[in-house]
């Protein structure tokens, strides 16, 4: 940052004050612009990162529709265990109370449901500060489904045009899987 002295014998001249002013005016406008683009990303950012445990429940059973679905919390990571009508049970959980993986630009929080034995069943993004035109890209290309049973062996293939993004991704979804099986193997706490 410069700093300008002046002494009580420096003037400036009428245009090198309206330059200045200028410079301030168009500093202030581009300090404006940039707080309307980020300004929504902040807002939108951590929806599912702040979800309360009642909260994080309900969109659980939203999403999966059990008979009964129990919370289980252990080191701030969060899984709800949700039994069917069948008595078949799934993992849900949000990847941001385990891991944040750096994509190309942000984080990517997803949505993972798992089954008893720790195969993915479905992977979904939720939010992501990642370019919105790689993440559209990763949604539409089929990526996400590729995830279906997969059991830590055969990782899908990252998506091109959005290899960075989908990588982030691949590397979250098997930390969690890996974290929730150790979670649950090391018998977490119902807290509800």
């Amino acid at each position: 940052m410069m700093r300008l002295v002046m002494s009580g014998n420096d003037r400036f001249t009428a245009s090198q004050r309206s330059s200045m002013q200028t410079s301030d005016r168009t500093m202030f406008r581009l300090l404006l612009t940039w707080l309307a683009f980020l300004l929504p990303a902040l807002l939108l950012c951590g929806q599912a990162a702040f979800l309360d445990d009642d909260s994080f429940i309900r969109a659980a059973e939203e999403r999966l529709e059990p008979v009964q679905c129990d919370l289980i919390v252990s080191d701030s990571c969060r899984v709800a265990v949700c039994t069917d009508q069948d008595g078949e049970k799934r993992l849900y959980t949000h990847s941001n109370d385990f891991v944040q993986i750096h994509g190309y630009s942000g984080i990517t929080v997803l949505e993972i449901v798992m089954d008893e034995t720790g195969a993915i069943q479905s992977v979904r993004i939720l939010e992501s500060e990642d370019t919105p035109s790689f993440v559209r890209h990763v949604k539409h290309s089929g990526f996400l489904k590729n995830f279906r049973n997969y059991d830590g062996e055969n990782t899908p293939e990252t998506v091109t045009g959005a290899t960075i993004t989908s990588e982030a991704i691949i590397e979250t979804v098997h930390d969690v899987r890996e974290k929730v099986i150790r979670h649950l193997k090391s018998g977490l706490n119902t807290n509800r």
